[in-house]
């Protein structure tokens, strides 16, 4: 028996060795980052401009998945909330690759309002400007962004739950160019509408501008699948556009 304790002494420590190294993987690999893909599509249209099918549009070409609104109100894209403040209010830089490793494409605010950073951390992205005519886009937004971002039990939300808060300030500080266009919880009159559309119109001529044109493509939805999927060198779908 003098001559088993240490052998079982041994293998209880090489066990315990074994374990431990395998936890230390295992920790290792749950913390570390998913690696990097590089963005395939950069959508630089404002909310209300065809953004919602475009998303759509890109899962079903297999470009996705794709980051926008819906993944911070969802709450899937944890920690990103705070991080868009700190970035909109100069605190702090945002690595875009690692920002968004685990998404193909980006559309909508708010990384549409950061495109120019975009298009040049990601030079083999390709850029989609989508386009609807200016009173369609204008009651879209109305129904849409300005509706929910403007609704009095949200804001009120935001005062008592943090987590609200920081969304509403965020959704104030990344889609200023939009909000800046409305007048806050009230309809706009016609000269208000048209105010708004000539700032969007500013905000795509901004985007051509900026964008060389072999990477860029304004895109109406009505026309369909086949400029975008020309645009991307992808086939056209047999299912109807979503």
């Amino acid at each position: 028996n003098e001559r088993r304790m240490p052998r079982r002494l041994q293998m209880v420590v090489l066990v315990a060795l074994v374990l431990l190294a395998c936890s230390a993987v295992a920790a290792k690999k749950k913390d570390a980052i998913a690696p990097a893909k590089t963005l395939h599509v950069i959508g630089a249209g404002w909310t209300g401009s065809g953004t919602d099918v475009l998303v759509k549009a890109l899962d079903v070409l297999g470009v996705g998945p794709t980051y926008h609104m819906g993944e911070l109100l969802s709450g899937r894209a944890k920690g990103h909330v705070e991080r868009w403040i700190d970035h909109a209010d100069g605190r702090s830089g945002i690595e875009w690759k690692e920002f968004f490793a685990n998404y193909s494409s980006v559309v909508d605010f708010p990384a549409a309002a950061y495109y120019k950073e975009l298009v040049e951390a990601f030079p083999e992205a390709k850029v989609v400007l989508t386009h609807v005519a200016g009173s369609q886009w204008a009651l879209s937004a109305r129904q849409t962004a300005f509706k929910h971002h403007t609704a009095w039990p949200r804001r009120l939300l935001g005062l008592v739950f943090a987590g609200e808060g920081a969304l509403n300030a965020m959704q104030d500080k990344t889609q200023g160019p939009l909000f800046k266009s409305f007048r806050h919880g009230r309809p706009l009159s016609v000269d208000e509408d048209q105010a708004a559309i000539k700032a969007l119109k500013e905000w795509e001529a901004a985007v051509k501008a900026a964008v060389p044109a072999e990477r860029l493509l304004e895109w109406d939805p009505a026309t369909g699948w086949e400029p975008l999927c020309t645009f991307l060198n992808l086939p056209v779908p047999a299912r109807a556009l979503p």
